[in-house]
């Protein structure tokens, strides 16, 4: 039985053989964090499941890189996509302006009090069709093509019953069984539901894979290989411990169109403001960048002797206004410059998110604010077509 394909926004599993996202679950079933991704990518869609993840302590980077490590994709897929697909699921279902740093204005008061972490049903999840004037079901498919497009499946405390029943259709190729209706007859056909336990809830997983980030993130980066669209042998090792399983480095893209980014802790020297920007000897593996020694305290320097006139064009309402006047600073587009080459592969393109989430707490947003103000961004606001800044 044929799959769906993943529909719109933009580069998002680009050719990649998905679930539809109102492929409804099933009762009584339990998933893991990593399960959901890896079967369920477009599950993402789902307000519910964003909501979870995020109160249980998700972060962007997290959800981005359990997907690209554990699916195969035409191309590679930005973390910026990713942002796009959980803000939109959000804030389509009237959570105006919510991000993960302003989750709690949600989750807090009676629902906080009565929230259960440890929990990891999956009945109670609304898809996507589920808000439209005519709900539509997915038509079931079969269990072992959910493992189609899966290059590293769940292993250890991240796997439970699914990664089982997958497991198992596949070593049985002759029997027919269907997800979501034949779900509680397979799940008794390979002895009942797994024991769930603390390391399988979302605040440990999450937990896991934060920390694996961490130690891997000082590895040389390799260049991204094109990934060519095709069914991934499953090989499941479900009884493998969870210091076995480990995540690949983040890739540092080449090239303007397919970017992969490295979580802000690879960058030399933290965080803060006070720190060079990231050059290729941090990156032994990277490009050359036309700045490597771009100091962030001397661009900062710079950048508080702007004139008083530019200043206030600064304070225009007009967004692409405010724009092009920011820009136009040579020290700040120097050290935007620079920050984009060193973290995304290449310099900006027409059309790119300027300012996300993930761009928080670094030198650039340091100088950014000092430029422009607290909080001049916007978050979804799109660069303009300047041709000092795309080398168009």
């Amino acid at each position: 039985m044929p799959l769906k394909y993943a529909k719109g926004y933009g580069n998002v599993l680009h050719g990649s053989i998905v679930p539809s996202e109102d492929l409804q679950f099933p009762p009584g079933a339990n998933f893991t964090a990593v399960e959901l991704l890896t079967f369920f990518p477009l599950s993402l869609k789902s307000h519910n499941v964003v909501y979870r993840f995020a109160t249980n302590g998700c972060s962007r980077n997290i959800l981005w890189t359990v997907i690209d490590h554990s699916r195969s994709f035409e191309r590679p897929w930005h973390i910026n996509s990713c942002g796009e697909m959980i803000y939109q699921a959000m804030r389509g279902s009237g959570y105006d302006k919510w991000t993960f740093k302003s989750h709690e204005t949600w989750h807090n008061g009676e629902v906080a009090k009565a929230w259960n972490g440890d929990l990891i049903t999956v009945p109670d999840i609304k898809v996507p069709s589920a808000h439209r004037k005519k709900e539509e079901s997915a038509t079931p498919i079969q269990f072992r093509a959910l493992a189609n497009g899966v290059k590293a499946p769940p292993q250890g405390s991240d796997a439970l019953d699914l990664t089982r029943m997958v497991h198992y259709a596949l070593e049985h190729p002759n029997e027919r069984w269907l997800y979501p209706d034949q779900y509680a007859e397979l799940l008794q056909r390979i002895g009942g539901p797994q024991e769930v336990v603390l390391d399988n809830t979302d605040k440990y997983v999450f937990e896991r894979w934060a920390e694996k980030l961490k130690k891997e993130a000082t590895c040389a980066a390799p260049k991204i290989a094109t990934l060519p669209l095709k069914q991934v042998p499953f090989t499941a090792n479900i009884s493998e411990p969870n210091d076995k399983h480990s995540v690949p480095c983040i890739p540092q893209a080449q090239g303007r169109k397919g970017r992969g980014r490295p979580p802000k802790s690879a960058m030399p020297g933290g965080v803060s403001g006070r720190c060079k920007v990231p050059n290729s000897k941090s990156m032994s593996q990277g490009f050359v960048s036309p700045f490597l020694e771009l100091d962030a305290d001397v661009t900062l320097a710079e950048a508080g002797n702007i004139s008083t006139a530019t200043k206030q064009e600064r304070r225009r309402p007009d967004t692409i206004l405010r724009l092009e006047t920011k820009l136009s600073d040579q020290s700040f587009l120097e050290l935007y410059r620079a920050y984009h080459t060193e973290l995304y592969g290449g310099l900006p393109e027409a059309g790119e998110t300027f300012f996300d989430a993930d761009d928080a707490d670094t030198p650039f947003e340091s100088a950014a604010t000092l430029l422009g103000g607290e909080g001049w961004w916007m978050e979804d606001t799109e660069l303009p077509n300047f041709p000092i800044i795309t080398g168009k």
